[in-house]
């Protein structure tokens, strides 16, 4: 059975900015052998606006949602 939660304000929207190839990355899954840091980079980013707007609000940390 799937354990079932809330993610606090999980309807509102986050803006992340990122490249073309950062898109791709995430979106396709395409891979970049000569600059494998994009996939990464792109995470991150989705990762720390997730985590900002988590704390802002005075949240849960994405890591907790995690485990």
């Amino acid at each position: 059975m799937e354990k079932m939660f809330a993610i606090p304000h999980g309807d509102d929207v986050i803006t992340i900015q990122l490249t073309v190839k950062e898109a791709i990355a995430l979106g396709t899954g395409e891979k970049f052998p000569k600059a494998s840091y994009i996939a990464a980079s792109a995470r991150s980013k989705v990762k720390r606006q997730v985590t900002d707007k988590l704390l802002s609000e005075g949240s849960v940390s994405y890591e907790s949602l995690m485990h």
